[in-house]
């Protein structure tokens, strides 16, 4: 009986973990009416084409990336290239479209929130299947509670990408591109245009001029002495000078730095 007892409530949480994971979108706020358009195809886990000749960059989600150009294929990026065509495919081949405060990236994509034919967020949904990590690059902010709350919900269910920590101490980083960071900020100092924060590893993160006026310079100096978790895209710096750290992490919103007790 005590068996049984035990099996059941493992039933019972896996139900209850797989439902708050499905369902967390429904904290997004409802998108109101948007145009649609419709879908040519899906290029990985946060791209796709649109039939009018745009490809569109998902907003606030960063999904594992397709080998190509002789690059390997990462972990979970052919289900969450699955998983978007799954959603698309749900939504009749049409998504509802909202172009973000900054509309283009660097590639002449489209920046954008999607969501499905019923307004629910799509980025959201990716999230909570634990097929991406949220990322804001500011002013393009606006549904980050959402997004947080429904990477949490898999984070906690350890689905996919969260069955195994994808967080890494500067010793770990291997490689550039987008990472998990967790470190202790052992200085912060204003040079150039940029604000930097060392750590205790040989990794610098860095509050470009553009971002500055996104974060509370005082709270950052607040942070020498803490342990904090980091998320961006890693870079190494191929050209460093002597005693200067191999690898840098710019930090495209105050929330992409959170302290850690």
């Amino acid at each position: 009986m005590l068996l049984f007892n035990r099996l059941h409530l493992s039933t019972l949480l896996l139900i209850l973990l797989c439902t708050v994971a499905a369902n967390s979108w429904a904290n997004c706020p409802h998108p109101g009416k948007l145009p649609g358009y419709q879908v040519k195809r899906v290029v990985d886990g946060d791209t796709l084409r649109l039939t009018d000749g745009r490809s569109v960059r998902l907003i606030g989600v960063n999904t594992p990336e397709l080998g190509r150009r002789g690059t390997r294929t990462e972990p979970y990026a052919k289900a969450a290239k699955a998983a978007l065509e799954k959603l698309v495919t749900a939504s009749g081949g049409v998504v509802l479209l909202k172009e973000g405060a900054e509309a283009k990236d660097h590639y002449g994509r489209t920046l954008a929130y999607l969501f499905d034919k019923n307004g629910r967020s799509i980025q959201a949904q990716l999230l909570a299947q634990g097929l991406g990590f949220w990322a804001v690059i500011a002013p393009n902010n606006e549904f980050l509670v959402c997004f947080r709350e429904a990477e949490n919900s898999a984070r906690h269910a350890q689905l996919a990408l969260w069955k195994k920590s994808p967080l890494r101490t500067p010793k770990q980083i291997r490689r550039s591109g987008f990472t998990l960071i967790q470190t202790q900020i052992t200085g912060a100092t204003k040079k150039g245009s940029s604000l930097w924060l060392s750590t205790d590893g040989a990794l610098v993160l860095q509050v470009p001029k553009s971002r500055l006026r996104y974060f509370d310079q005082g709270a950052l100096q607040a942070l020498v002495g803490q342990k904090v978790e980091a998320r961006g895209w890693m870079i190494e710096r191929s050209n460093r000078k002597r005693g200067q750290p191999r690898w840098q992490l710019p930090l495209g919103d105050s929330s992409m730095l959170v302290r850690r007790n």
